[in-house]
């Protein structure tokens, strides 16, 4: 029986056989940048103001490739690779585009990286040059990145005269990198950059520049459903928001609209999916089904194709409406992991699909939903991500992470929560977090379904750790429960 494919209820789009940058900065007449004039603020520096233009953006990206090609110190071939560790600002689009232009490839670290990080990304790229700044992998193609800014500027929300987006997202992560520095240049969106996030920066940015779009993660939203900065700034001009990077429960979106609302915000709150292997949106909530569809991650993206997979070798699908292993195959799925072909074998199969190692369901609309990482499912049939949505509704809880525990006796893994508290100084003793934690238990029982309580406990952190683009590091967290048992190990009910 030949396997079930879906492909994408929107019509295919066009393709450009072309170069990044020729399809960013090609003129289309006199003065045109891209399809826009070349003077049109391409990035703004929240903090000073200063901006570069789309031909200012241009002309400098092109001197640096002549640079990077040409400097006696430097003298970069075709497919070198140069590393690029700086926090977000007026300059990393110039460094990138640069090394468009050059030929070279390009290596994004974590801005806090410290040495021994870096030392590692270093080698493990193979980087000839280190770009980073005063104060501090995988292979995508052309094709890749100009079949991301093809499929999502075709279904990117209308942009309006006066229009700005929030640059927040990292730019060393893909999240960033395409969807904040390449996207808004081809739709013709400013940007904003803001180099780190922090709440109340980020609400008075809104305010100053009168921001319409922003491209955000679940954390984000949850500064904008709680904190006292939402409400102090004027956030009435923005539009439209979508999240990506970590799973978006509906309480938590219903929260945001509702706090909005308030301030004058009519304001679309959308759940797009990717990874950094697929370049990296391969789903996306259109605006005007993000209440209907809120929840989900939307509609699979043109050109794509996609599989729910029951078994490891996929020659079973999951059952329709039955969750399954999200595959996905199309022009934007990476060449492969650079320098590591065991790796790439073992995550694309020979006839293209890569294993994205999520769990989705597909509605009869054709709308996904991602239920959780197959490899995070806990035992005790308790997807995470369900229930950090849930506690992220309580309003003593700023952040959550679940994760699935060893149950000695019944042989089995509990859920448990580890949660960090909206006001961390009214619980300063070791008896009063573990009286909120406890009350955290029975308000869950409250809320799911009793297969679904957290019996492996709740414990109070100060902080979930997560990586850059806000997935939560749940190896961290299991490394954490290990110590807790040591320290209390379960008891026996006998």
């Amino acid at each position: 029986m030949s396997p079930t494919i879906y492909t994408s209820s929107h019509p295919k789009v066009f393709i450009p056989q072309t170069s990044v940058f020729t399809h960013v900065f090609a003129s289309r007449g006199q003065g045109d940048i891209g399809g826009f004039p070349g003077s049109m603020k391409a990035f703004i520096d929240s903090a000073s103001g200063a901006y570069i233009t789309r031909a200012q953006l241009m002309d400098l990206a092109l001197s640096f490739a002549h640079g990077l090609r040409n400097h006696p110190n430097t003298r970069a071939k075709r497919g070198d690779t140069v590393l690029i560790h700086s926090p977000n600002s007026l300059a990393v689009p110039v460094v990138l585009f640069g090394c468009v232009a050059a030929g070279i490839r390009c290596s994004t670290a974590n801005s806090a990286y410290n040495f021994q990080e870096l030392a590692h990304q270093y080698t493990d790229s193979r980087a000839k040059i280190v770009i980073t700044a005063e104060d501090g992998l995988k292979t995508t193609t052309h094709l890749n990145i100009i079949s991301l800014l093809s499929m999502v500027g075709a279904h990117f929300p209308p942009i309006m005269q006066g229009d700005m987006m929030i640059g927040i997202l990292p730019f060393y992560h893909i999240y960033g990198e395409y969807q904040v520095v390449n996207l808004p240049l081809v739709v013709g969106l400013p940007v904003v950059i803001q180099p780190r996030f922090e709440p109340t920066e980020f609400c008075a940015n809104i305010e100053k520049y009168k921001v319409t779009h922003g491209l955000i993660v679940p954390p984000i939203l949850v500064v904008l459903a709680r904190h006292p900065a939402a409400e102090k700034y004027n956030l009435s001009t923005l539009r439209y928001l979508c999240s990506g990077a970590a799973p978006l429960g509906r309480d938590l979106v219903l929260q945001v609209k509702q706090r909005l609302r308030k301030n004058g915000a009519v304001c679309d709150i959308a759940q797009g999916y990717g990874l950094t292997e697929t370049s990296p949106t391969t789903h996306l909530l259109p605006h005007f089904e993000a209440d209907r569809k809120m929840g989900t991650i939307g509609l699979l993206m043109p050109n794509l194709e996609a599989r729910l997979v029951d078994d490891d070798d996929g020659d079973v699908d999951a059952e329709e409406g039955k969750p399954g292993e999200l595959w996905i195959r199309g022009p934007s799925v990476m060449k492969g992991y650079l320098n590591n072909p065991a790796a790439t074998a073992n995550a694309i199969t020979r006839d293209g699909w890569f294993r994205t190692g999520d769990v989705a369901i597909r509605d009869k609309e054709g709308f996904f939903t991602i239920v959780d990482r197959r490899k995070e499912l806990i035992k005790y049939k308790c997807p995470p991500a369900e229930l950090e949505s849930v506690l992220l509704t309580h309003a003593d809880i700023a952040d959550s992470a679940v994760i699935g525990v060893d149950d000695i006796e019944q042989a089995t893994e509990l859920p448990r929560a580890y949660v960090v508290h909206a006001h961390p100084e009214e619980i300063k003793t070791s008896a009063a977090k573990a009286l909120f934690a406890e009350s955290v238990v029975k308000w869950m029982e409250t809320k799911v379904a009793k297969h679904k309580f957290l019996r492996g406990g709740v414990s109070v952190i100060e902080a979930i750790p997560k990586s850059a683009a806000g997935k939560i590091l749940r190896r961290e967290l299991r490394d954490l429960a290990k110590t807790e048992r040591a320290v209390t190990p379960l008891k026996s009910k006998l």
